[in-house]
């Protein structure tokens, strides 16, 4: 199973429209495209910023997110949205993966993209994954700071340090995650 969440501050006093505008069964996006694989949909509101709504889906392969991504109700469901949302904060797509408790010790690589079309650069590498994304945080809020206007940054896990690559390509974000030998 594969995630995309993307993460939206909403203007000032728009978030019950915005939310009926994402939610509204109506309109151009469904709650579960027929036979393709996806999306099933919901929504994260982080208790501590009430303007900031994570989107997330689900979606069978990597295959059926780019499909939703490139259809004609997608885009329109985007237009839709475009009123509410003060700006985009961030996109990823995620494997989505149940747990298993790993047999050794995992490391949190998080790589960081400040320019399009450039690599990801490795920034942290740590064995607590809520310090990795802590971290992620950070970095991309300084990121923004210096001036880059859409900074990205993904994750991946190792089982150890020497497996983490110093840079990932472009398109990381997007790219399946390989399976784990263990």
């Amino acid at each position: 199973m594969y995630g995309w969440i993307t993460a939206r501050r909403i203007k000032e006093g728009q978030l019950d429209e915005f939310l009926r505008a994402w939610q509204e069964p109506e309109g151009s996006l469904p709650f579960k495209l027929p036979g393709d694989g996806g999306p099933v949909l919901f929504s994260l509101h982080p208790t501590d910023d009430p303007r900031e709504v994570w989107t997330f889906a689900f979606f069978d392969s990597p295959d059926a997110m780019m499909r939703f991504r490139e259809s004609g109700e997608y885009q329109r469901h985007l237009e839709q949205l475009e009123p509410y949302v003060e700006e985009t904060l961030w996109q990823r797509f995620f494997d989505a993966r149940p747990w298993q408790r790993p047999s050794k010790p995992l490391y949190y690589a998080v790589y960081i993209k400040t320019m399009p079309h450039h690599l990801y650069h490795l920034a942290v590498l740590v064995p607590d994954a809520r310090e990795a994304v802590r971290q992620a945080d950070i970095l991309m809020a300084e990121a923004r700071a210096s001036g880059c206007t859409d900074p990205e940054w993904t994750m991946r896990v190792y089982e150890t340090i020497d497996e983490a690559p110093n840079t990932l390509p472009a398109n990381a974000w997007h790219m399946p995650v390989p399976e784990h030998a263990g």
